[in-house]
C-alpha cells in the first residue's frame, strides 16, 4: 500500500483547501510524509504541520521485503493516499506490469508504476539480483502533480538467505526447509540507486499522467461501441463563489448531497427527476453506452473513478478533446480510475449493466469534498425499490431522527 500522509486532521485540511484565501500554499495542501505499508521516517525537526498533543519520533522505521532468489513475486499495488501522484520502482529489478485496477493486461516491462489515488497495478518482479545485497523499494511522489514536505517514500528489500546458503531456483531443497532471515531480524539499508528512467519520472516536468494507450492493452479484448447512446461533454475549472470559498465545477455546477435525502433513497421512493442542481444528477435513463469527455481548464490533475463500473479509456491528452477518433486504440484500456492530466482531456466510454446510483469523481480527496462528481443515475426503473429502501432505510431513519436535534457541520460535498 503506497500514499501520502497528512499530520492535520482531515476536515482541517478540506477547510483549507476550500478556504477564502489566495494563498497556493493554503489550498493546495501539502502532504507530510511518503508512506509505503504505512510505514517511513520522518525528520521530526522539520515538522510544520503535526499536533501539538502528540510525540514526534524520527525513527519510525521501514517495511521490509524478502524475495525467494530466482523466484517470481506478484506485487498488488495501491495507491490509497489522499491525492499524491506517485512513482513506484524497486532499484536493480525490473517489473512486469499484468493487470490495472483487476483487469488483466498484455504483459509489458517498466521500470517505473505510476498510480494516481485509488488505482491498482498487479507486477511481477523476479528476484534476479544478487541475493547478499538490499535494494530500495521506492514510492516518490512526482512534484509536478503534488506537493509534499516529503517526497522520498522507502522501504527495503532483501533476499532470503542464512550463513551465505542462498535459496536457489535449482536448490534441492524443498519449500518446508527453506533457510529464511527470522522476521525480527532487521535488513541491513541498501546502497542502491534508482535507475535512470525511475529518476526521470520523478523530475518535475513529468507529466501527471498514466502510462500510454497503446502499451495498456486487456488480455481480453472488448471493442469499443462506434456509436453510444449518449455523449456528455463536461468541462472541470476551480471556481470561487460569493463568499470567496473555493469549489469544483463541472459545467458550471458543483456536487452537494443532502444527508437526509441521499440519491438511492430517492429512487427508492419513486423519484428520478433531481430537479435542483446541487446533486449533479445525470439520469441515464435506458441508454446502453455513454460516452464521458472531460476538458480539464485548471492547472490540477485528477485521478477520474467510478463506482459500479469499468469504462473503457478511449483517449487522453493535453488540451480539449478535438473528437479525433482515430486516436482510439481497437482493444482499449478497462480499468475503473484513470489519471487525466493538468489542462489536459480524458475520454471514456462505459457499458450501463448495473442498474443504480453511481458516483464519477475525482479520487482527490478534497477534490471530491469540494464538489467535483457526477451522480450517475443508472436504469432507474430497474432499481429494486424495495430492496434499496431496505438497505438504506435503517442507517437514514436514524440519521432522520438524530438531525432533528443535532446541527450537521457538513463542511463538504457529502461523499
Amino acid at each position: 500500500m503506497l500514499g501520502d500522509y497528512y499530520h492535520s486532521e482531515y476536515h482541517d485540511v478540506v477547510a483549507a483547501a476550500s478556504s477564502n484565501t489566495t494563498d497556493f500554499t493554503i489550498y493546495v495542501p501539502w502532504s507530510d510524509n511518503s508512506l509505503i505499508n504505512g510505514k517511513n521516517s520522518y525528520n521530526c525537526s522539520s515538522a510544520t504541520s503535526a499536533p501539538t498533543n502528540v510525540t514526534c519520533s524520527s525513527d519510525a522505521g521501514l517495511s521490509q521485503f524478502r524475495l525467494q532468489p530466482g523466484k517470481t513475486h506478484r506485487l498488488r499495488l495501491m495507491n490509497v493516499g489522499a491525492a499524491a501522484l506517485v512513482h513506484f520502482s524497486i532499484d536493480g529489478h525490473q517489473m512486469q506490469v499484468i493487470a490495472n485496477d483487476f483487469v488483466p493486461l498484455v504483459p509489458y516491462n517498466a521500470d517505473f508504476i505510476t498510480l494516481g489515488v485509488g488505482q491498482r497495478t498487479d507486477i511481477l518482479v523476479r528476484a534476479d539480483a544478487d541475493p547478499a545485497e538490499t535494494y530500495w523499494m521506492r514510492s516518490t511522489i512526482s512534484l509536478n502533480c503534488s506537493v509534499t514536505h516529503n517526497a522520498q517514500g522507502l522501504a527495503i528489500v532483501g533476499y532470503d538467505q542464512q550463513d551465505g546458503d542462498i535459496w536457489g531456483g535449482n536448490s534441492r531443497r524443498t519449500e518446508e526447509h527453506r533457510p529464511s532471515f527470522p522476521a525480527s531480524q532487521e535488513l541491513a539499508l541498501p546502497t542502491s540507486n534508482k535507475s535512470a528512467a525511475a529518476a526521470a519520472a520523478d523530475e518535475t516536468a513529468f507529466l501527471c499522467k498514466n502510462d500510454d494507450l497503446n502499451m495498456t492493452i486487456p488480455y481480453t479484448p472488448q471493442s469499443i461501441d462506434p456509436n453510444p447512446s449518449a455523449v456528455e461533454t463536461v468541462t472541470v475549472d476551480l471556481f470561487t463563489n460569493a463568499t470567496g470559498e473555493h469549489i469544483w465545477i463541472m459545467n458550471n455546477r458543483t456536487q452537494y448531497t443532502d444527508y437526509n435525502m441521499p440519491a438511492l433513497r430517492q429512487v427508492a421512493e419513486g423519484n428520478d427527476t433531481f430537479p435542483g442542481v446541487a446533486a449533479n444528477v445525470y439520469n441515464w435513463g435506458t441508454n446502453k453506452t455513454v460516452r464521458i469527455v472531460v476538458n480539464t481548464v485548471y492547472q490540477s490533475a485528477h485521478p477520474w473513478h467510478m463506482h459500479g463500473h469499468d469504462f473503457q479509456v478511449l483517449a487522453e491528452g493535453p488540451g480539449a478533446w478535438d473528437g479525433d477518433e482515430t486516436k482510439f486504440v481497437a482493444n482499449p484500456l478497462r480499468r475503473d480510475t484513470h489519471m487525466q492530466r493538468r489542462y489536459g482531456y480524458l475520454v471514456v466510454q462505459v457499458t450501463l449493466d448495473n442498474p443504480g446510483v453511481w458516483s464519477y469523481h475525482c479520487h482527490i480527496a478534497w477534490h471530491s469534498s469540494m464538489g467535483l462528481n457526477i451522480v450517475i443515475l443508472e436504469e432507474p426503473e430497474a432499481v429494486d425499490g424495495a430492496r434499496a429502501e431496505e438497505v438504506v432505510a435503517e442507517t437514514c431513519t436514524g440519521w432522520d431522527q438524530w438531525t432533528m436535534s443535532n446541527t450537521v457541520d457538513q463542511i463538504d460535498a457529502g461523499i
